[in-house]
């Protein structure tokens, strides 16, 4: 009489060991920085500092598992392979030392802290779409904008977007792809800052007035 329920236990303990057994190990990916550059990457003696003040994402890329789109309407997320930390805090600390790469070392602070809001430019970013399709090519689509003044002063308010080969399906080479469209991301977001900091420095040795020159700050 007793066997039944005995029986039934050892069964459920057996399946229970048994779906352990074969569920796969979960892996996990980050994004990678730039490797330095060769050249000193930004010759500039006035002061620059830069802060990478926001960063913001869409809720349905705010998750652990890694998201791919198999077409317009449908997104898969993949339990077994996830983002090692945060996307947002990945994102924001790779975008942050491409900067630094692109415009030399200790000029780049990250967070919306008092060093970074009192920088000379700060950087918003709102990533809008952040995911590989089917065959692994990874798609980054962002609306960056430059600021002065504690975030008061819009100086270049932008779109991007680059869909940037991965070269394969797994994971690995998805991730990659994603570290290079951040990259290219932030190459746009240097360009523009080098380009408004030398602005600046040519209107302080000759102010309008002088040269008819005029300022955008």
């Amino acid at each position: 009489m007793h066997q039944k329920p005995l029986c039934y236990l050892v069964c459920l303990i057996t399946a229970m060991l048994w779906g352990c057994a074969g569920t796969p190990p979960s892996r996990f990916y980050g994004l990678s920085p730039m490797p330095p550059l060769e050249s000193s990457p930004f010759e500039e003696t006035r002061s620059l500092t830069v802060g990478v003040t926001r960063l913001t994402l869409p809720d349905f890329l705010d998750k652990p598992q890694i998201a791919t789109r198999l077409g317009p309407n449908e997104i898969r997320y993949d339990e077994f392979n996830r983002w090692a930390e945060p996307l947002k805090d990945n994102l924001s600390r790779v975008l942050a030392e491409n900067l630094s790469v692109l415009l030399g070392p200790d000029r780049v602070l990250v967070s919306a802290n008092a060093g970074a809001l009192l920088s000379d430019y700060q950087v918003w970013v709102e990533v809008i779409q952040f995911e590989a399709g089917p065959g692994g090519d990874f798609s980054l689509t962002a609306q960056w904008s430059l600021f002065r003044q504690e975030g008061k002063k819009v100086l270049i308010r932008k779109r991007f977007n680059i869909l940037e080969q991965a070269g394969g399906s797994d994971y690995v080479a998805m991730v990659a792809a994603g570290s290079r469209a951040v990259a290219a991301l932030s190459r746009e977001i240097a360009g523009a800052i080098r380009a408004m900091h030398q602005e600046s420095a040519l209107l302080d040795v000759h102010p309008p007035g002088q040269d008819g020159a005029k300022s955008r700050f």
